[in-house]
């Protein structure tokens, strides 16, 4: 069964050593994933926005972004160990099932 990233892109490089990727998702956002998500760290969820807006952060690793009804999510990872940083949150996604 494949997972929930289709695709990741790398958006970015910067000049502190973070790197900006676009993690492509084979669904949606939904509240339901959110709330997924927010176990990863220290969670903000603006649910009175036009477009439903999260972020949540893990002060070590990276940090994740998305809008509700976006089929991506936009992440910086942080230059400590950005490859296991980026696996870690791809394996965790992966690891979302829905219904």
């Amino acid at each position: 069964m494949p997972g929930l990233v289709r695709e990741i892109i790398d958006v970015e490089n910067c000049m502190d050593g973070a790197m900006i990727k676009k993690y492509v998702l084979s669904i949606v956002i939904d509240e339901k994933l959110i709330n997924y998500l927010s176990a990863l760290g220290t969670f903000e969820f603006h649910q009175d926005f036009a477009r439903p807006f999260f972020k949540v952060q893990d002060a070590e690793r990276f940090e994740v972004k998305g809008i509700a009804g976006n089929d991506y999510l936009r992440v910086v990872i942080y230059k400590t160990n950005p490859e296991a940083s980026a696996e870690d949150l791809r394996l965790f996604l992966d690891k979302y099932t829905e219904g």
